[in-house]
Order: structure tokens, then sequence, then C-alpha cells
């Protein structure tokens, strides 16, 4: 019990000082967040010049698997990797060990869940022409923006690629790999993800 309760107390105090330092990463990098943010290690964070990464209130972000159990292999990684990028966080969101990447655009709405290693690109990164795939032109990279509506949960290990709107309430299944438009309140689940279902509605959710 002792030795418990002195791994439980170490753990609290390196989390208290890693929600400081991680704010402080936060600003440095230019990063804006609204109140009640939780996060108790430091994300990493590419933002580049020109570039806008914007927190909505009481957002979570889980960087470590003591945070989230679930299975967070990975800090959190929140991205704006090219001038003029976007990526918009609403309030209540929660984060864990996910990979949010915007070359143009990405935009999470409110009390959105995500789980642990899921990852959304709005970008191919490399040219699909073979000839082109060394030459790091962005010019030769298809990109198309990401947006995700309130209330919706993406599962563990999901991924979210380039130029989907997921609806309000959907659910996205743990491995699914979501390539296409997603309805409001469907459930989808494979590799490309289909609609498997429809997800139980609440008062709150934007139809």
């Amino acid at each position: 019990m002792v030795l418990r309760f002195l791994i439980e107390g170490d753990r609290k105090v390196r989390w208290r000082i890693g929600s400081f330092w991680a704010r402080l990463v936060l600003r440095s990098y230019g990063v804006g967040y609204g109140k009640g943010l939780c996060v108790r290690s430091v994300p990493l964070i590419l933002r580049m010049k020109g570039a806008r990464i914007q927190l909505g209130r009481k957002v979570t972000i889980l960087n470590e698997l003591a945070e989230n159990p679930a299975g967070i292999c990975h800090r959190t990684a929140l991205c704006a990797a090219q001038k003029g990028a976007q990526l918009i966080i609403g309030d209540g969101v929660g984060i864990s060990g996910a990979i949010l990447y915007a070359w143009r655009r990405v935009e999470i709405g409110d009390r959105v869940q995500i789980g642990a290693g899921a990852v959304v690109y709005d970008t191919d990164f490399h040219s699909l022409n073979a000839d082109d795939w060394l030459s790091c032109d962005p010019l030769t990279v298809a990109v198309a923006p990401v947006v995700i509506g309130p209330d919706v949960w993406l599962g563990a290990r999901s991924m979210v690629l380039k130029g989907v709107t997921i609806g309000a309430g959907a659910v996205v299944g743990a491995g699914a790999v979501v390539t296409k438009d997603v309805p409001a309140g469907a459930i989808v689940a494979g590799v490309p993800a289909r609609v498997i279902g429809e997800a139980p509605r609440k008062s709150n959710i934007a139809k």
C-alpha cells in the first residue's frame, strides 16, 4: 500500500508539473486554447509560420499510456504543416494519442471524442504519380479539407482521410478507414468504411 501511495503521489506531481509545462509549450508555439484545457504532458506541435492551431474550451489532450491505458502509443500530434493551414478544434473535445494533421484545414466540432491512435489527414502527403514522389512539391499533392461535426466518436486506430465530412453524432469504428463522407448519426466500420448501422440519438446532437 505504501509503495502504491508513493507511485500515485509521484504521478500526480508529474502531471501537475506537466500541465504547467504543456501550457508554456503551447503558448511558445503560438497555439491558442480556451478555458478549462486539461493536459498533463506535452503534445507534439508542428505549426508553420502563418498557420493556425486553435483549441476550444474544456479540451482534453492525453499523451501517455498512464493517462489512458486503452492504448496510447505516442503523444498527440497537432499539426498545421503548411503556410495558411488551419487546425480548428471545438469545445469539449477529447483526444488520446491521436494525430491531427492539416495542410489546408481540419475542423473538429464540439464534443468530438478521438480514440487512441486515431489519425485525421487532409492530405496525401505525396503525389500519386511515381515521377513526383521525391520532388516534395506540395503542388503535386492532393489536399482537401476535413470537417468532423459535433458529437462524433472516432474509434481507436481509425483514419479519416482528405476531403471527408463526418456528420453530427456519427460513430467511426475502431480501425476504420474513412474515405467518403459519413451521414449524420451513422455508424461506419471497415476498410474502406461503410455504413453498418445508426447511432443512438440524443436531444443535444444536431440534425
